[in-house]
């Protein structure tokens, strides 16, 4: 199944490729793997490859929080250090012990901390 190659990827966990489904979790994963393969066979909607960082311009007046997984083997933190340094109003936090997925638990708790910051 496709999304359990992915979910061995995205996350710092060990995968247990063992472990039995219920027929809900395939079903998530059949709707996930769909819906990821959409996006894939339309290059994310974006025209070409560099468009976030080529058209940073738009961004360039408000404040971005770019939360990062140091251990993301799906999107490289490279994107996100690009993406930083070309946004003087950013905040980067690259995060330890985390790869691409919120429920690696520091990314977790930076994205809770990052939005309890907008808040004040």
């Amino acid at each position: 199944m496709f999304s359990n190659w992915e979910n061995s990827l995205v996350s710092i966990k060990k995968f247990n490729a063992k472990k039995r489904y219920s027929k809900t979790d395939i079903n998530d994963a059949l709707a996930i793997s769909l819906l990821e393969s959409h996006y894939f066979i339309n290059q994310s909607f974006l025209p070409y490859d560099n468009y976030i960082l080529d058209n940073v311009n738009i961004l360039l007046n408000h404040d971005v929080t770019i939360i990062h997984g140091r251990q993301d083997i799906d999107c490289r933190p490279i994107g996100a250090y690009l993406l930083h340094k070309k946004l003087p109003n950013s905040k980067l936090f690259l995060i330890d012990a985390a790869g691409h997925t919120s429920l690696d638990k520091n990314l977790w708790n930076q994205l809770k901390k990052s939005i309890s910051d907008w808040e004040k």
